[in-house]
């Protein structure tokens, strides 16, 4: 069952909003999401509602700036080219100072091979430079410089195309406008060696500059590397910022409406005219999404028509970085020594070295002759390569991530593309397979909200001219166009809800206004192919309680958020002109089971066949019990309630089960299987998600990191290994549902060498298992935080457990199902239960068990809404209701007989309906003390049960 939006909570976001705006989602919150961020607002204004999703607990991305020995560090992109209009222009605009140069760094640079430099020049001289540099590569430098200058002066082109409003569809076509995409197809080595640049040359400088920015070496494609070179000889600067370059990204994310830190995204999914986008955390619907972040380092879901346009064979560079604060050993860059102030400032290294590390950049040169650098190199740095280095140590901070993609020319196939599907799904970190760098995702960025601009306009332009279609149909069919604008305009109160909310206004004026050609018109948008369109020849009048209906399939749109909302709106108001419930969100029997209901109806013939021992088309109680004996461990209800089952569907009260009265039962049966089967599947998906998030959303060092602390946490008496009552209070306590008997079970597994010790060695492998479950359950809590049902069922629980203990006993939960008018019958609230964990002391945690309650009492209610409404002559579940309220006024407990005689007052029932719900109420409440509210629930259900088998 559905809990109603009330109509005051659903007006309250009717009205949160002055203006309707389409909404979107950037994914990522590094410069490529910051900047489509900025770019986007720039574009549209207040015109677009923007949220920003980051897995990481603070913006950035590979722009993370640290405190480091009282030093201002960036432990990712550092250097800003002046010429890069982008990054350099938000370093003004947000007010970032350059960083000052007063930090006591050599300027010289300096080509070290392991043991020796073999070049080393001063950054701050031309002339030195120069003359160093033609003295040892000849004219190799002269025949670079134009080359670097070309591929700037093609970037730089972007420039103008960008702002006058040029947008790409692909990297590789907005690489071919600027005229270097021929660059990317081509190794550094092999281009420079058509320009006849010295194999040295190559070696040294460049490889130097490319193992210092990408830790790759001339192997990459030309591209890259001639970007990588600009700044020498071309014109323009390099510098940093004094408070790091983090500061860019956090103030792009300024102009988004709102930003979720710590929140992984783990699924869009386009349901037709937008995309519901799923966190860790919470399930959101948008009009468009841009995906700014490098999808080969997440394990986000999409849809199947998106992945292919995200790229194949790019593989990322793993990178770590070294932070020391300590005193150089003044004899390791050569045997006559230098000084901390006398260590060239930057250090670059050849492909062929030994040197542990790929660059060494000095930070800052103290006073005492200590210095902070900075190490990048491809592998861990232990004492054994620091030590021989920096003799004397104060302070190291480490840190590995996948930095940049590995740089090898790729296929154009191969490259990812900006535009994911035909809407509104965009990808921005495909730009990168050419070269890596802050303006590289700027520029993508900004191309990102330039395309989510067109794909807006094309949406806005779209609910217009079907506005404008609406009008000139209604002129064919009616004459007061008035009508159709109030009613246009009193739907505009939805708008700012998404555009799928948009359509769903419309289709519901395009159908109802509009009768029969109504109903072509939206299945024309659908492309549904449709029979038996004849019903609807009937004209549809404008009805008196349109705003009524209005809000109730707003309502319904809300509540199902369907992929197509034409083809929802439909069947919606199929169902509403043929006089069935209209709930045409929801999914039938036999979709959510993949058999008709014939089907089903075959399942329990067969079933009632098989305990029908002697063919008398009765089950008598003996056959009766067999049955429910047969079936009880899968659905594991008390054999002592058997007999209640039995005065249940024996509603003629002969001691006989007849076929028809066996019906409602074997639904609850067959309801409650399929209900488990799909839950175990669901959790089984959930797992799979919880498993791709550990091993593709954590690193190996984090795993590791994780694991320790949890050991350590669990070792109270810190003895190095786990207890038997360590180790079983530490499970318990973390509320997975396990039973005592299941963490005895693992205990034994886990304990290899039965010492009665849990060993950190024996808990490794066991960890990984525990980290999946507990982020299993943590994705099955955060699918419901904001669940109705779920806060209705723990609210329940908690308001019960008076203690606070988060335990609860099995009957206390029985109970709390039973009385909470849910609509479920004792079988199916013996389903429910036994998804529980009940521990040794015969209790139940009831925060773990919610999410798997709900899961099954949704599949088991909408499994019978779903027979209902494939139910001709069932009843109108409203006006029996609104009957009985009239029958029980001012009544909350009611004995048997004074319930009946107002039952029976009430003209609902024939004679063995009234005779069937007086044994029903009798065994149910012996006591003779009958809740009027919760009675009328089952008289509701029951009855149900009744005219539905009659009718079969």
């Amino acid at each position: 069952m559905m809990l109603p939006l009330s109509m005051s909570a659903f007006f309250g976001l009717a009205a949160a909003a002055a203006a309707a705006v389409p909404r979107v989602a950037v994914v990522g919150a590094g410069i490529n999401g910051g900047s489509a961020v900025h770019f986007l607002r720039d574009l549209l204004g207040d015109g677009v509602d923007i949220t920003v999703f980051e897995a990481n607990r603070e913006p950035g991305g590979r722009t993370l700036t640290r405190s480091f020995a009282n030093v201002t560090v960036d432990v990712g992109g550092t250097a800003i080219y002046s010429r890069n209009r982008y990054v350099s222009g938000f370093a003004k605009d947000f007010g970032l100072q350059p960083q000052a140069g007063d930090d006591g760094v050599n300027s010289d640079i300096g080509i070290w091979d392991g043991s020796k430099f073999r070049v080393q020049v001063d950054s701050d001289s031309r002339l030195d430079m120069g003359a160093k540099l033609l003295f040892r590569y000849g004219f190799s430098p002269l025949r670079v410089i134009p080359a670097v200058r070309n591929a700037v002066d093609g970037f730089d082109k972007i420039y103008d195309l960008q702002e006058g409003q040029k947008s790409f569809e692909t990297p590789a076509a907005l690489l071919d406008a600027l005229g270097v995409f021929n660059l990317t197809q081509t190794s550094a080595y092999d281009f420079f060696k058509s320009l006849g640049v010295e194999e040295k040359f190559v070696k040294e400088m460049v490889d130097g500059a490319s193992r210092c920015n990408y830790n790759q070496p001339g192997s990459m494609n030309s591209f890259a590397d001639l970007i990588s070179l600009a700044g020498v000889g071309v014109g323009g600067h390099v510098f940093g910022l004094a408070n790091g370059t983090q500061a860019i990204s956090r103030g792009l994310l300024r102009s988004a409406s709102r930003v979720h830190l710590g929140e992984h995204v783990v699924k869009v999914a386009s349901n037709g005219t937008g995309y519901m986008v799923q966190t860790t955390q919470r399930s959101e619907q948008f009009d468009g999404v841009i995906l700014a972040t490098p999808m080969e380092l997440t394990a986000i879901q999409l849809p199947a028509e998106a992945k292919h346009g995200t790229g194949r064979g790019r593989k990322y560079q793993r990178t770590y970085v070294t932070f020391i604060h300590g005193e150089i050993n003044e004899t390791y860059f050569g045997p006559n020594g230098a000084e901390a102030k006398e260590v060239p400032g930057t250090i670059l290294t050849t492909e062929d070295s030994s040197s542990p590390f790929s660059s060494f950049g000095v930070h800052k040169v103290f006073p005492d002759g200590s210095m902070v650098v900075k190490l990048f190199s491809r592998r861990d740095l232990h004492d054994a390569d620091i030590k021989p280095l920096f003799p004397r140590v104060f302070e190291t901070f480490k840190y590995v991530w996948a930095a940049y993609p590995k740089l090898q020319p790729l296929a154009r196939e191969n490259w990812a593309s900006f535009r994911l599907d035909g809407h509104a799904l965009f990808y921005t970190s495909g730009l990168e397979t050419g070269a890596s760098a802050m303006e590289v995702a700027a520029i993508a960025g900004r191309n990102g909200a330039l395309l989510m601009r067109e794909a807006l306009q094309r949406q806005d332009r779209r609910a217009k001219e079907s506005k404008e279609e609406v009008l000139r149909m209604y002129h064919k069919v009616h004459s007061k166009p008035l009508l159709i604008e109030q009613a246009y305009d009193y739907g505009r109160v939805f708008k700012q809800l998404g555009y799928w909310q948009r359509l769903a206004v419309e289709s519901f004026v395009i159908v109802v206004m509009c009768g029969p050609q109504g109903f072509e018109e939206v299945r024309f948008r659908a492309s549904l192919l449709w029979k038996g369109s004849s019903k609807f020849a009937k004209q549809y009048q404008v009805p008196p309680e349109f705003p009524d209906i209005l809000k109730d399939f707003t309502r319904e749109v809300l509540r199902s958020q369907p992929e197509n909302i034409h083809e929802f709106a439909a069947k919606y108001f199929e169902c509403l002109a043929s006089g069935l419930p209209a709930d045409a969100g929801q999914a039938t029997a036999a979709e959510e089971l993949d058999m008709s209901l014939d089907e089903v109806e075959g399942i329990i013939h067969d079933l009632f066949k098989k305990y029908d021992k002697d063919g008398s088309q009765f089950l008598d109680p003996a056959e009766f019990k067999s049955l429910m004996e047969d079936l009880q461990q899968r659905l594991d209800f008390p054999k002592d309630e058997i007999l209640l089952f039995l005065a249940e569907a024996d509603m003629n009260a002969d001691g006989m089960i007849e076929y028809e009265e066996f019906i409602p039962l074997a639904l609850q049966i067959i309801q409650g299987m399929y209900a488990k089967k799909r839950l175990e599947q669901h959790i089984s998906d959930v797992d799979l998600q919880a498993e791709e998030l550990l091993v593709h959303g954590m690193s190996r060092e984090e795993l590791t990191s994780l694991v320790g602390s949890m050991f350590e946490r669990m070792d109270e008496d810190r003895s190095g290994q786990l207890n038997k009552q360590e180790f079983v209070t530490a499970l318990t306590s973390m509320e997975l549902g396990l039973t005592r008997r299941e963490i005895n079970a693992i205990m034994f597994q886990v304990d290899q060498d039965q010492d009665g010790n849990v060993s950190y060695r024996e808990f490794v492998p066991f960890a990984f298992d525990l980290l999946q479950k507990m982020a299993s359950l943590r994705l099955l809590e955060s699918e419901l935080e904001n669940d109705e049902l779920a806060q209705f069922i723990l609210d329940l629980f908690k308001a019960k457990d008076t203690e606070m203990t988060g335990l609860l006993g099995l009957d206390d939960m029985r109970d709390l199902l039973h009385q909470a008018m849910l609509g479920l019958t004792r079988m199916q609230i013996y389903t429910v239960l036994s998804e529980a964990e009940v521990n040794a002391d015969n209790l139940i945690s009831y925060a773990s068990f919610v999410p798997r309650a709900v899961g099954l009492i949704r599949s088991m209610l909408s499994f019978e809404k779903a027979i209902v409404k494939n139910d001709s002559v069932a009843q109108d579940e409203e006006k029996f209701y609104s009957i009985l309220d009239e029958a029980f006024t001012g009544s909350t407990v009611l004995p048997l007989a004074d319930v009946m005689t107002r039952l029976s007052s009430a003209a609902l029932l024939d004679g063995k309906e009234v005779e069937a719900c007086s044994r029903m109420l009798g065994t149910t409440y012996p006591v003779d003390e009958v809740p009027v509210e919760e009675a009328k629930s089952q008289i509701w259900a029951l009855v149900k049960s009744l005219r539905r088998a009659k009718s079969g």
